[in-house]
């Protein structure tokens, strides 16, 4: 038979205000448990398509640098500025490059 609360010493109605509390407690860090989950696995697959891309990226500078090394001095015989604007671009896109790469934890890499 359930007592109502006027039959509850003060010692117990603390307690059992206390194990709400804890419940309640217990509750919100279960639900902030489920969202951490959810975030790590977005993160985790965000992590796998950028290593992808920069995999992928890393070739593409790589060949446009050997074009261009390869290009820049035929270029060079006619015009000195268009050789060197082309110079300036790869140094550039290659200098970007390893700057999004640097964004990501070696582990990544």
């Amino acid at each position: 038979m359930a007592s109502n609360s006027n039959d509850k010493s003060p010692e117990e109605s603390a307690v059992l205000e206390e194990i709400g509390q804890v419940l309640q407690n217990l509750k919100t860090l279960e639900e902030n448990a489920t969202k951490y989950h959810a975030l790590s696995e977005q993160l985790h697959a965000l992590e796998q398509s950028c290593i992808k891309e920069i995999s992928n990226q890393r070739r593409t500078v790589k060949e446009l640098k050997s074009k261009a090394s390869k290009i820049i001095p035929k270029i060079k015989e006619k015009s000195e500025s268009d050789a060197v604007e082309i110079s300036d671009y790869v140094f550039a896109i290659n200098r970007k490059f390893r700057h999004v790469e640097y964004q990501f934890p070696r582990s990544a890499l």
